[in-house]
């Protein structure tokens, strides 16, 4: 194989790659100092959370592929001024000016897309913006530098049209090197090492040329792998924010279970992966989530969102039922159907945002979010509870919500006094009887309870607005009759008053031999824990 050193055509070229180069730093001075003005702006404006996506106007593509060419052309000069003897300083630092603008770029757009749904901290934008500026000066230092060496202008204190004379195309640059590989087939342990040997020599005598080459291309192989996994196909961890053209969206949670809120078997070999989304629209509009866009990655199969279960699932939140996304924050559920023997696979949740054809835009086609099931089966836990005390649920379902029971009572029917007021000064004591229903065909009592629940602003039950509903929703009560335990499966309705008012205190229908059991037991079963208190010591007849 015949190869021709490169040096005699590189010098030949020598003001090109420097004119070249000046044109690349040029636009980048420019795209920098755009971003030093907005962020200058941004800070001098009382505007907190923009609307608008700021970044895909700053930012584009070639931003992040120019670096990459100034810093292979400045190898390759680099290699050149090597091979000459000639200074280094400028092309080393100009490596490193641009190595760094590429880290200051990307940090600048991930802030700058932040503005758009929370709060920044001025003092991280003022830090962005004097990076910025540093590397600004830094770049007009450059741009200074390569216009003298793309014109040949000479300056007091350096000559450089003197130093670019000095660069003479000389025989050796030009000449022509030779090396064979050959393999014996006879004697191929000899061979292998006869060309290793021959390699190496090769490889010395041309350390520094293979060396740039070397860098160069793992310059490129590094630059398409950064687009491919951080822009493209970038890979979010749970509960990072992440914009896409419509939406800006956060996976808070990700549930698995087999069961309802009521705590039945949903299927036997079947699971659900229930993804709690923080969601907002960018714009106004009729703004709706394409959930086949949503795609469920486990393994190499694919799952898409089933609102059929929206009735199973009360407990964890409201199932997306294409709805318009408002554009203030809002929590939907995203429900997959899959097989049992999956839940243990690594799952990733892969958005497919939408290319509108212009490339130069930063948005990545997929947006992909590393899920963390926590399954509702493991980790299962009691709690006992008396009465007086305040429980604090702390579980994925009520958040922090807390609860506090000062007493219970079991009657067949509850008498409330009351004042009937005619007018205003004119009243006279009055009674009210509280029953249950005489519509069954079975006898049945009322158990009272007074006590008070808290709910936790963050918690995601559909319809919890009271301690009742905590009863219906999550509510059972065991007893001990005739030697055998008991499960009252019939519903706990609720009896409310017809004259009176009473804060904090509910009627709810049980049945009749209740009121006549032992060890009454009334428990709330959220999922995987168990909240249980023992009521039977007061009771009424």
């Amino acid at each position: 194989m015949v190869l021709k050193k490169p040096y005699a055509f590189l010098i030949k070229r020598f003001k090109l790659l420097h004119l070249i180069l000046l044109f690349f730093m040029l636009f980048l001075t420019y795209k920098t100092n755009n971003i030093i003005n907005f962020l200058t702006e941004y800070l001098a404006s009382t505007q907190l959370i923009t609307k608008q996506d700021f970044a895909s106007e700053l930012f584009n593509i070639y931003m992040y592929i120019v670096p990459f060419l100034i810093i292979i052309f400045s190898m390759i000069i680099l290699s050149v001024m090597y091979i000459k003897k000639k200074p280094l300083v400028f092309y080393i630092a100009n490596i490193a000016i641009y190595l760094g603008l590429l880290i200051i770029y990307n940090f600048s757009h991930s802030i700058i897309t932040t503005f758009q749904f929370e709060l920044v901290d001025a003092r991280t934008i003022r830090l962005v913006r004097d990076f910025l500026f540093l590397i600004f000066a830094l770049q007009c230092f450059s741009i200074v530098i390569t216009f003298i060496r793309a014109t040949g202008f000479d300056i007091k204190k350096f000559d450089f049209g003197h130093d670019l004379q000095e660069l003479e195309i000389t025989v050796e640059d030009n000449e022509e090197f030779e090396f064979s590989v050959s393999v014996d087939a006879n004697k191929l342990k000899r061979g292998v090492r006869r060309n290793f040997r021959f390699s190496k020599y090769v490889y010395l005598e041309n350390k520094f040329l293979i060396n740039i080459i070397s860098l160069i291309a793992i310059s490129i192989i590094c630059f398409v792998a950064y687009l491919n996994l951080g822009v493209y196909n970038k890979l979010y961890d749970q509960g990072v924010t992440f914009p896409t053209n419509n939406f800006i969206i956060t996976v808070k949670n990700t549930y698995l279970t087999n069961q309802d809120y009521k705590l039945k078997e949903i299927s036997e070999d079947k699971y659900l992966v229930v993804l709690e989304l923080e969601i907002r629209s960018k714009f106004f509009g009729k703004n709706k989530l394409v959930t086949a866009n949503a795609e469920l990655l486990i393994g190499n199969e694919i799952y898409y969102h089933n609102n059929k279960f929206r009735s199973m699932l009360l407990d964890l939140g409201v199932v997306y039922q294409n709805t318009i996304i408002p554009t203030e924050f809002t929590k939907v559920l995203l429900v997959y159907e899959i097989p049992k023997e999956a839940i243990k696979k690594p799952m990733i949740l892969k958005f497919i945002d939408k290319v509108d054809g212009n490339y130069d835009k930063l948005s990545p086609k997929y947006i992909s979010t590393k899920l963390k099931p926590f399954n509702f089966d493991e980790n299962r836990k009691i709690v006992t509870a008396k009465l007086g005390e305040i429980i604090t649920f702390n579980n994925e379902v009520l958040k922090e919500s807390t609860l506090k029971i000062d007493r219970f009572e079991i009657a067949k029917k509850f008498k409330i006094d009351y004042n009937f007021c005619v007018k205003k000064d004119d009243c006279f004591e009055s009674t009210e009887f509280v029953h249950p229903k005489l519509n069954t065909n079975y006898d049945k009592a009322l158990l009272k309870i007074v006590g008070n629940l808290t709910i936790d602003e963050d918690a995601n039950v559909s319809g919890l607005y009271d301690l009742y509903n905590l009863v219906d929703y999550f509510g059972t009560i065991s007893y001990e009759f005739g030697g055998k335990i008991k499960v009252q499966k019939i519903g706990l309705n609720e009896i409310r008053p017809q004259k009176v008012k009473q804060t904090n205190t509910y009627y709810v229908e049980i049945a009749e031999e209740i009121g006549r059991a032992q060890n009454i037991i009334l428990q709330f079963n959220i999922r995987n824990r168990t909240y249980k208190y023992a009521i039977d010591m007061m009771k009424q007849q």
